[in-house]
Formats: C-alpha cells, structure tokens, sequence
C-alpha cells in the first residue's frame, strides 16, 4: 500500500518508520522538516496525496482539520493524529465526506492499544469489579523535556494557534476513558496557567466528569511534573482496578478474593506499530477504526464543554452525550 505521511515531526516520522517495517511504500511531505530514509519525498501536500492510497495526518493539531479533508477529497483512508480538529464544528463534516466517499476515516488514540488500558477496560466490561460507580484519571509530564533539541516554546503544545494546550493534547485520558465507561455527560472544569514556561496556553487542566452511566470521575493534567506520570483507577460495587504507568503495573482488588496483579509495559513504544497496523487492516477489510471520526469528535465535545465550564463556573452539559 501507498500511505502517504504529511508531516515529519517525530510523530510523523515514527509513522513513516513502523509503515516501512510492515512493508508499506511511504510518500513524505513537510514543508520544514526533512523526510525519514526510506521514504518518498513530495513536493506538495499534493503530490504527497495524489499517488496514496491511504493518509495519516501527523501535522500540528491546527492542521489537522483542513489536511484531513484534502485527504479525503482525494480518495485517502485517513488516519489523523489526535485530536480530529481544533473543534468539534471542524470534526463533524470529516465522518460525512469519508461515509460518501466510501472511506476508513480513524483518529490516533495509541493508548487503546496499551496493555494497562485493555485490562482496565477488560475488568470494567467483564463485570469483575461490578457496576462501576467512581473513576479517577490522571497524566502529568514535564513539557520541555518532551522533544530533546528543540524549544518546546515553538512547539504545537504551547502555542494556541497551533492548537497546543494540556487539555487538547492530553485528549488521549478523555477517550479511553470514554473507551472504558462510555460516554461523559457533564464536566466542572478549571483550567490555569500556573508555571514559569511562557505558554499562551493551560499547563493545568482539572476536571469533574459525569457519566451518563451515573460513574462520577476525576481527571487531572499537566504540563508539570517533572517525572512521566500516568494511570487511572476505576471502583467498583464489588471491586476496585487500578493502572500506574510509572510502576508498569494493573492490580485488581476484588471482595473475598486474592488480588491479581499484572506486569504492563512502562512506556507506550509497542502501541505504535499496533496502531499503525489495525488502520491498515481497517483500510483492506473495509472495518471500523480503532478510534473512529465520531469518536474523536465525541471526544472533542468534552474538550469543549470543559472550557466552557472553566470560563463560566459552571457545570457544563456534554453536547450529544447520549
């Protein structure tokens, strides 16, 4: 298959890599960086997508929107970086154009394919720690440590007009989350900018989130803590399961029981290629995305409702949350 890649950041890049391992003819395009050995390299966003049979936008978030429509138009499977759009408005017509045109549309939400995250959301559906009732969810890292060799002040994560900002760029905890509980009905939100990084944009997004289950959640993140931390715990009627990333660890506690616990990878490396893998396979067996358009754009109506919770004081409804 020819997969065109549009953009050579190291996202990109990562792409581009794991579409050659699996055999695949790349065609890269970047009109700044340079294009990974191996791969094609377009003149034009283009001459990039003329020749593809399929597209993964791995361009800054504001580009995200337009780049994936160009794809579409021109007859791309099209796989977007997270998030689908800067909003839900820009989001929408993306599922309308790849349902007239016949095409796999999917967003990139690599943590669906972790080991921790599958087995939170396997003893959550299985019934193993009974009806859900509570759930806490939680990413903190350190922002310039993010892209060694570069300034992270000229990176899409702190400029707004790039689409940068914690809350957009940690959207990743609001879909598994999602993925896990189903969907968010209301948030409470507070969202600041507390730090010396000289960002336009929040490094703390805190939020209240109602489930339209009746499951009451928590999720906090930041662009601050100067270790990598991440995980999410669930409580149940009959038990409780817990994912830490830093311990590389799911422990399951249920009543009358011994706890089980299982050993998961410490970093997100082995998702990738996963990824990269299931859309390809979705492309060949006309199948559903892992993470599909309206997915993403459900995704980005809690992004919204949380600004416009932060903004206002109030508790804010989810639009189209049922």
């Amino acid at each position: 298959m020819r997969v065109a890649v549009l953009g050579q950041g190291s996202i990109g890049r990562r792409h581009a890599g794991n579409l050659l391992e699996l055999g695949h003819e790349v065609i890269a395009w970047d009109p700044v960086a340079g294009v990974l050995d191996g791969t094609t390299s377009a003149a034009s966003l283009e001459d990039a997508l003329g020749d593809a049979d399929a597209a993964m936008i791995a361009s800054p978030s504001s580009e995200h929107a337009g780049q994936a429509q160009l794809a579409l138009e021109y007859g791309c499977h099209t796989l977007v970086e997270k998030p689908l759009a800067l909003t839900a408005t820009d989001a929408e017509p993306l599922g309308a154009l790849a349902d007239e045109r016949g095409l796999v549309l999917g967003v990139a939400m690599n943590l669906r394919f972790h080991p921790g995250v599958i087995a939170v959301r396997e003893a959550v559906r299985s019934g193993t720690i009974g009806t859900p009732l509570t759930a806490r969810a939680w990413f903190g890292s350190w922002l310039p440590g993010w892209r060694p060799g570069t300034d992270y002040r000229h990176s899409y994560s702190a400029r707004r007009d790039l689409g940068g900002g914690v809350l957009l760029d940690a959207i990743h905890e609001i879909d598994y989350l999602t993925w896990i509980l189903g969907p968010i009905a209301s948030v409470s939100a507070k969202l600041a900018t507390v730090s010396g990084l000289e960002l336009d944009v929040e490094d703390v997004a805190q939020l209240q989130l109602g489930f339209a289950s009746g499951v009451q959640g928590v999720l906090s993140l930041d662009y601050l803590d100067r270790s990598y931390d991440r995980g999410c715990r669930v409580v149940g009627a009959e038990g409780t399961v817990a994912w830490s990333f830093p311990d590389g660890r799911v422990t399951v506690l249920v009543a009358g029981a011994d706890t089980t616990s299982l050993e998961v990878p410490r970093d997100v490396i082995g998702t990738y290629p996963l990824e990269v893998a299931a859309f390809i396979t979705a492309t060949l067996d006309r199948l559903a995305p892992s993470t599909s358009g309206p997915e993403g754009v459900s995704s980005l109506r809690v992004v919204e409702a949380a600004r416009s919770s932060a903004e206002t004081s109030r508790m804010v409804t989810v639009a189209n949350s049922r």
